[in-house]
């Protein structure tokens, strides 16, 4: 079985967006399955191009969307050029990115976790406690790592030092008391324990 990675919900230089990754061919005709997070599945429903990243030092290459559909836990896409399942094989582990711009808006007070990546988190009395660096979907509600960086320096060692100091927000209406994506600015109240 392939093993799929987890997205890293970060808008890569070129506007791109990684979604999720062909696990294998579905169905003759040139189908692939792609494993996709369940809060991007329905979004991705709407886009007419997405891109395939193979590995190696090759640029994401781009496909017209033909057509699309959820089956089970993976989004189905039949792609222009892709019409053979040996096609479709030939896809196999490619990462499946698209134009983050292209993404539907979400209504009011909704918001990707790409959009949320990076926002600086801030409580009612503007203490600063970081960054999200990771938002974990649960069945509840959303949790939002927060990981607190001393500086710009150390921004770049807090993002792949998993033992930097850590908080974990519930993304409760109790919680999160605005969202400001303009500023990039996230303000919250600390519940008893957080």
């Amino acid at each position: 079985m392939t093993s799929t990675r987890t997205p890293t919900y970060q808008v890569n230089t070129d506007g791109l967006l990684e979604v999720g990754t062909v696990t294998r061919p579905h169905g003759i005709s040139g189908e692939i399955r792609v494993q996709v997070p369940p809060e991007y599945a329905t979004a991705l429903l709407t886009v007419r191009r997405i891109y395939l990243h193979l590995g190696g030092g090759a640029a994401p290459r781009a496909y017209t969307v033909l057509g699309r559909r959820l089956h089970q836990d993976v989004i189905l896409w039949r792609l222009e050029g892709i019409v053979t399942r040996n096609d479709a094989e030939a896809l196999r582990g490619a990462i499946a990115l698209v134009r983050a711009k292209d993404l539907p808006p979400l209504g009011a007070g909704r918001h990707y976790p790409h959009e949320l990546i990076g926002l600086r988190v801030v409580t009612v009395d503007g203490a600063v406690l970081g960054e999200v660096y990771e938002v974990l979907t649960t069945g509840a509600n959303d949790v939002y790592v927060v990981r607190q960086v001393a500086d710009a320096a150390d921004e770049q060692n807090a993002r792949r030092n998993r033992t930097a100091r850590e908080t974990l927000l519930p993304a409760i209406p109790q919680v999160v008391q605005s969202i400001d994506l303009h500023n990039r600015v996230i303000t919250v109240i600390l519940l008893e324990g957080l």
